[in-house]
């Protein structure tokens, strides 16, 4: 079962594979664990159960969830211009496997600044705009699907002055980047530990 899953694990991974609800169920069965929590693609599309989810935290990074896309090093210099007018960002015409990969990229170069999905097309294999993002006195930003599975996942920012194009080379070193950066939080809540247990030996007098 899953509950002796995560009874038997050190962490728990959750695949964004599941059935929504049973996905969210799973978050906060593992979470209630007091287990690091990795989530792969986006955590959620909603700001108010975000929040929800967070709150659940027994720690602050207990649960990490990203796409290796967002932590590629193609896109470490990805930045919005205070004049920046529009963020497009093209996929391969599957929402289900690239999309996401792709809102997950555009939710960090944005920051807090998004507010809400707009829209998301219907269906499973079409071509266009398949989302458009609100964002607070900022640019117009969508997720457009080709006809090709071959077109690698890329943001377009422009501006009055200038356009910056940034494309996907290698999607396995922005995996590793990922898993890089969730084993640092993991290894500083461990070292926050540590420094707390020694700080109870100080108090008790007892020298190492």
């Amino acid at each position: 079962t899953w509950q002796r899953v995560v009874e038997e694990s050190d962490a728990v991974i959750i695949t964004n594979d599941d059935p929504t609800e049973e996905r969210a169920i799973k978050i906060a069965y593992a979470l209630t664990s007091g287990k690091p929590v990795f989530v792969d693609k986006v955590l959620t599309l909603d700001r108010n159960e975000l929040d929800q989810i967070l709150k659940m935290q027994r720690y602050p990074g207990q649960i990490f969830a990203g796409s290796g896309v967002s932590y590629s090093p193609d896109f470490n210099c990805v930045t919005i211009p205070p004049d920046c007018t529009n963020v497009n960002l093209e996929v391969p015409k599957s929402w289900r496997l690239y999309a996401v990969h792709a809102l997950d990229l555009a939710f960090k170069v944005l920051g807090n600044s998004y507010l809400k999905l707009e829209a998301i097309a219907k269906g499973t294999d079409q071509s266009g705009t398949w989302a458009t993002l609100k964002v607070k006195n900022g640019p117009i930003v969508r997720i457009t699907a080709s006809e090709k599975d071959s077109t690698p996942i890329s943001i377009l920012i422009q501006s009055p002055t200038k356009s910056q194009q940034y494309v996907l080379s290698d999607p396995l070193l922005g995996f590793a980047g990922m898993l890089d950066y969730w084993m640092n939080i993991s290894r500083r809540q461990i070292a926050e530990e540590h420094r707390r247990y020694y700080k109870q030996i100080e108090i008790l007098g007892v020298n190492l």
